[in-house]
């Protein structure tokens, strides 16, 4: 449970020396934005439902009319035939009904003043021959209806800024004819592979060297992350030029990612490339080192080193393949959404 601790107190320092997001909007279609992080809230457009409806196939009719019915004495009311279309812009009197179906539109003048209700088909009986419906039961006001704005009302908010939308959500959006959405731009992730053993896909394989694996995995969960990949290639643990590549990466990326130097660190090499990088150093090498040796024997999800270089977070991961999934988890996907804004 150290570990645990260790890298939660680490986390939550190391956000707070990052400006929560987002630092960019693009406004999208709401078919692509399924995961993506709202940078604006988002208000009804119209109300929901737009118009007051059933729920059912049966009568429409004034509650007050079946007060006293019964099996022994129904109620009888003049059919009026179906609903007109696309509404019905007269008003339904006592002991009138009127056919209608699931989903019909009723803009009946003065509406809901009245104690309406429709009864399922299923439970009134029709006579073709008298042209009338018998009711043996009493109904209740706005029985089988969906009230228009019941669920909510044109203005209401339905989505606040930061909310990760949904599949669902999108279907909310649509009803509401709402086609595009502004979230927060996908952050840019840069990501540098280091190591002397390393060599580029395509290469052909030399004894004693490794390929590039690292950097395909984090590009992979970059994108699932919601996150724009920058593969930055391979680098060498050669100081000043890394150095001037780390600035040159910070103008362009939001967040920076690097795997390898695990050996490296020991000659403080990691400290040395951000200090120089310019900027502020989350833990020194030492702490660092003992947060991985815990990790070692624990959970194995280690950061070897956090930073901060032109405000753009530097992560460095250990270079482990088989651990690269758990240490972007738990230190550069918490990232990635504290860079999109998301609550």
């Amino acid at each position: 449970m150290a570990n645990k601790n260790i890298n939660k107190e680490t986390l939550t320092r190391f956000l707070g020396q990052i400006e929560k997001g987002p630092r960019e909007s693009e406004e999208i279609p709401i078919s692509t934005a399924i995961g993506r992080v709202l940078s604006n809230e988002v208000s009804a457009a119209m109300d929901d439902p737009p118009y007051s409806n059933s729920t059912v196939d049966g009568y429409l009719l004034l509650t007050y009319g079946t007060a006293m019915a019964s099996p022994k004495r129904p109620m009888v009311f003049e059919s009026l035939g179906d609903i007109p279309v696309p509404s019905m812009a007269i008003e339904l009197p006592a002991g009138k009904t009127v056919k209608v179906r699931r989903d019909s539109y009723m803009a009946i003048k003065r509406f809901l003043e009245g104690h309406y209700a429709v009864i399922k088909e299923s439970e009134a009986r029709f006579s073709e021959k008298t042209k009338t419906v018998e009711v043996t039961r009493l109904v209740e006001k706005f029985e089988n209806i969906v009230l228009q704005g019941s669920v909510r009302k044109v203005g209401n908010t339905i989505f606040k800024k930061g909310y990760r939308l949904t599949d669902q959500d999108i279907i909310t959006l649509a009803h509401q004819g709402i086609s595009k959405v502004t979230v927060s731009s996908r952050p840019k992730v840069a990501i540098f592979s280091t190591g002397k053993e390393l060599i580029a896909q395509g290469i052909p394989y030399i004894i004693g060297s490794k390929y590039d694996c690292n950097s395909y995995c984090l590009s992979a969960m970059v994108e699932k992350s919601f996150g724009l990949p920058l593969n930055q290639g391979i680098m060498q643990n050669d100081l000043l030029p890394f150095m001037k590549k780390l600035v040159e990466t910070a103008l362009i990326a939001d967040v920076i990612v690097m795997t390898g130097a695990t050996r490296a660190i020991n000659g403080n090499f990691m400290s040395d490339l951000i200090k120089g990088a310019s900027s502020y150093q989350v833990t020194d090498p030492a702490a660092v080192l003992e947060a991985h040796r815990r990790a070692m024997l624990e959970t194995g999800i280690k950061p070897i080193f956090l930073g901060v270089v032109s405000t753009k977070p530097v992560i460095c991961l250990s270079g482990e393949p088989e651990k690269i999934v758990e240490e972007f988890d738990a230190f550069v996907a918490p990232v990635l959404t504290h860079l999109s804004g998301a609550i």
